[in-house]
């Protein structure tokens, strides 16, 4: 649904006829060129996405030597959390990211995409946000320990 709103506003505020660019350029602006930086954390991003909870959680876990081994920071992962949130029928849409310099630390991202209040279950781990999109931090041992403590917190607040 956001890229017809985006093709909307595209059409809207080009005008190739008073020397503005043309829709074509505008859309390729916006949607249309990625660095090899980013290719590289889309295509980790999609090595690591998982389902649970009969497919209504998707998630995906960001381990500090795989993504370090890709070149990538934890800054080039930020938006990770929109691949999983993009899968039918996902309701919960999570991205756990190991801390570069604390291997214990785990960022969470949550989205939303029905009636839980992402926020109110980010708060129980000292975080926050607004009901759609909010994050937080997790302790733990392992990553995999991280993304089952989040993963199973946030199916235990699923309301639909």
């Amino acid at each position: 649904e956001t890229h017809l709103i985006a093709a909307e506003l595209v059409r809207g505020i080009s005008c190739a006829d008073d020397g503005g660019p043309s829709t074509e350029e505008l859309s390729r602006t916006l949607f249309g060129r990625r660095t090899m930086r980013d290719l590289r954390a889309q295509a980790l991003t999609i090595r690591n996405l998982s389902v649970s909870d009969d497919g209504r959680i998707a998630s995906v876990l960001f381990r500090r030597d795989e993504y370090l081994a890709e070149g990538l920071s934890e800054s080039d992962l930020g938006s990770g959390v929109e691949t999983p949130r993009s899968l039918v029928g996902v309701k919960i849409a999570l991205s756990v990211r190991q801390n570069a310099s604390d291997p214990n630390l785990y960022k969470v991202s949550s989205r939303s995409n029905c009636d839980t209040d992402v926020a109110a279950v980010c708060a129980a781990f000292g975080g926050g946000g607004h009901p759609k999109a909010a994050g937080c931090s997790v302790t733990a041992s392992s990553p995999e320990e991280a993304l089952s403590t989040v993963t199973e917190a946030f199916a235990a607040a699923l309301t639909d």
